[in-house]
């Protein structure tokens, strides 16, 4: 064979070998793209996304997703809601588990067509407290509606978490249950009867709902005449504690409906109540016959990211009304709440702020004295960054839309009354956006103060009314005094 002959034959040979390498090479490419492993996640999402929603990547390095709820564009439109990232309460978290992990059985109705308040107390008294390592957790399962006449009643218990997050508790009692002034048919009951003081408790996720379908009318509050024909007690309220409840965490709850506060702390002339580092953050409360939270008492709360509307009375009322000067009300922070309509009841306006007989509501009111001149100072007090909206609804047609003198939307000390003294006191960002109608008079009065700020309030057409107080810092304001305030245009 010559030399041609055999070179041809070893092409011809390479040729027929190397075309099925490539074939392989090929399909292996193939198969590398179409089953790439994923980035890495720390947890599938679960479910079907339905309406106009979209799953995104999130930006950290853990590959997860989040989802983004767009605006239905077809059918009823929804009443916009604040953003749950902001104010109210948020989406839930995943259902914890483990050893430390106690579920509501089923055996309990859970329809809500019977009441269950002796099986749900007889349940929570069987989980142990738990430790400061590890805290025990009562899951009421989502979906489910207990209805209770008496409420859960917490006393000597430690480091407990009720997680509520889809389940709801509908408290029904009212006056003639347990007596008018009895607290027992609360949602939850802390301290009550001299228990032994709860501390480290959670109570995370519920919409607890009252029996007050007059609730954000003019007849809702306890004292009108409706209210009282159909049971109603100011002594019923969602969150209640009656002794010295202390490191207490009410976050992500709906609260509505009640006859009277959505949270309560009572301390009157009583010595030894004293309930510091109150967590209160994220939660709805809406329609109450009284005041959104009351503080009575106690250091170290947080009243933050909270959503406030209709309301008989105001949405943050403190009272450090104990005869005792040993005890105070010490750094308190209000910030970043949205409070839209309060005062619903002129009656509790009148009580809670200026006294007057035809002053408007307060919605931020502090240092009320029983017996003037007996009780501790206030001291180092944060209003910081809230938005109030709608305005006082006052007493129907009669005096909504009125302006008077008396009112101020965040009132410090009152005028009719000798007023606690109050140190270093800071109302710093705050909005004011009430209907035009409304803004005269005090956006802001703070009395009896030393020290502190009044700074960067947007407030048109309203006041700062600053009696009795020395070593104030105020300004750039939007106000009536300050037509341009230095940071926000008119």
């Amino acid at each position: 064979m010559d030399k041609t002959k055999i070179l041809k034959t070893i092409g011809i040979s390479i040729l027929i070998l190397s075309l099925p390498i490539a074939l392989i090479l090929v399909r292996q490419n193939q198969d590398n793209r179409s089953h790439a492993s994923p980035p890495d996640q720390l947890e599938a999402e679960g479910g079907s996304l339905i309406g106009n929603a979209t799953s995104q990547n999130d930006s950290n390095a853990s590959g997860g997703k989040f989802i983004i709820l767009g605006i239905n564009t077809t059918g009823q439109t929804p009443t916009p809601t604040p953003s749950q990232s902001s104010y109210g309460p948020r989406p839930a978290p995943a259902t914890p588990t483990g050893g430390n992990v106690y579920t509501v059985p089923s055996s309990i109705d859970g329809t809500g067509n019977t009441e269950v308040s002796s099986q749900i107390q007889t349940f929570v008294d069987s989980v142990p407290n738990g430790t400061s390592y590890t805290p025990n957790i009562i899951v009421f399962p989502s979906g489910k509606t207990y209805k209770i006449r008496a409420g859960i009643r917490l006393n000597g218990r430690s480091f407990l978490t009720f997680f509520g997050y889809g389940s709801k508790l509908n408290n029904i009692g009212v006056a003639s249950d347990f007596g008018n002034q009895s607290p027992k048919a609360s949602a939850f009951i802390m301290g009550y009867s001299g228990g032994p003081s709860p501390t480290n408790i959670k109570i995370l996720g519920f919409e607890i709902q009252g029996a007050n379908t007059l609730a954000g009318t003019h007849d809702g509050s306890p004292w009108r005449a409706k209210a009282a024909a159909l049971g109603a007690s100011e002594a019923i309220m969602g969150i209640s504690s009656y002794g010295p409840t202390t490191d207490l965490e009410i976050a992500d709850n709906y609260i509505h409906n009640e006859w009277s506060d959505g949270v309560f702390s009572y301390c009157f002339n009583e010595p030894n109540y004293r309930s510091d580092r109150w967590n209160i953050h994220h939660n709805h409360i809406d329609k109450v016959g009284r005041q959104g939270i009351t503080h009575c008492d106690g250091d170290d709360w947080q009243i933050k990211s909270n959503w406030f509307t209709d309301l008989s009375g105001s949405s943050v009322d403190g009272e450090d009304s104990r005869s005792d000067t040993n005890f105070s009300i010490n750094r308190l922070h209000i910030s970043d709440n949205l409070i839209e309509r309060w005062g619903w009841d002129m009656d509790v306006a009148q009580f809670i702020s200026s006294g007057g007989s035809s002053g408007y509501f307060t919605t931020v009111g502090l240092s009320y004295s029983y017996t003037p001149g007996q009780i501790a100072p206030m001291q180092d007090i944060y209003i910081e960054r809230n938005t109030f909206r709608g305005g006082s609804m006052s007493y129907g047609s009669v005096d909504y839309g009125r302006c008077n003198t008396g009112n101020a939307i965040i009132g410090i000390g009152f005028l009719s009354l000798p007023s606690v003294q109050k140190y270093r006191v800071y109302i710093r960002d705050n909005r004011i956006e009430v209907p035009t109608a409304l803004q005269c008079g005090s956006g802001i009065r703070l009395l009896q103060a030393s020290g502190g700020e009044i700074t960067g309030n947007y407030m048109p057409g309203m006041t700062i009314g600053t009696a009795g107080s020395t070593g104030l810092t105020i300004q750039n304001n939007n106000s009536a005094g300050q037509p341009n305030g230095g940071n926000y245009p008119d």
